[in-house]
């Protein structure tokens, strides 16, 4: 029976559900429908597969990005170190690293940039310098079914210079990203192998 108490019970439970979903339903609408659209990059991409029994089968993916002549990491750093990625995009259309900076600092306004970001070393002229930047996104999901086709054809594609595998990934203006496709010769890969059967 509703009684006056009933009704205040049952509006004050209605507030603190409406309360405790506010938070992980803006997330999703705001990552999902963001009001600034994301900026799509290209990464050339290797790969191994391994097997991971709580996540299935899923390629894991070598994103080592090239950063431009003269980038240095934020000092202090350790090899060990994450930094923010400052992201451009070189003639041919694919993603280049033209600033490091520490997590936390404000990256430069309209840039795309991406959070977690390590940077991997060389050694040339008994100077430390950067290689390139191993970017957060490793892995790319799919189908289990089709995970073992989909690493031996990598391996075949990483091997031959006349082709291509590309990570397409939506970089958000607050750094997050989203994995959009895995193109195999300009194709998404699951079209490819596919069409092999």
């Amino acid at each position: 029976m509703l009684t006056k108490p009933n009704i205040l019970r049952l509006v004050t439970y209605i507030l603190f559900f409406a309360a405790a979903l506010y938070w992980p339903v803006n997330k999703v609408l705001k990552f999902e429908r963001p009001a600034v659209p994301p900026v799509e990059m290209r990464f050339k991409v290797s790969a191994y597969d391994p097997y991971d029994p709580m996540r299935g089968r899923y390629l894991r993916l070598h994103v080592d990005c090239p950063a431009k002549e003269g980038v240095e990491p934020p000092a202090p750093h350790s090899s060990w170190d994450t930094v923010t990625a400052v992201l451009e995009k070189d003639e041919a259309g694919f993603a280049v690293v033209s600033a490091l900076m520490k997590r936390g600092d404000t990256p430069p306004a309209g840039k795309p940039f991406v959070k977690g970001a390590t940077p991997s070393f060389g050694w040339a002229a008994e100077e430390k310098r950067i290689n390139g930047v191993l970017m957060p996104f490793d892995r790319f999901f799919l189908n289990e079914p089709l995970a073992e086709k989909a690493k031996k054809l990598l391996n075949e594609v990483t091997r031959d210079p006349q082709r291509s595998a590309v990570l397409v990934v939506d970089v958000h203006r607050d750094g997050n990203w989203a994995v959009k496709a895995l193109l195999i010769d300009g194709k998404p890969i699951c079209e490819v192998l596919r069409a092999a059967k």
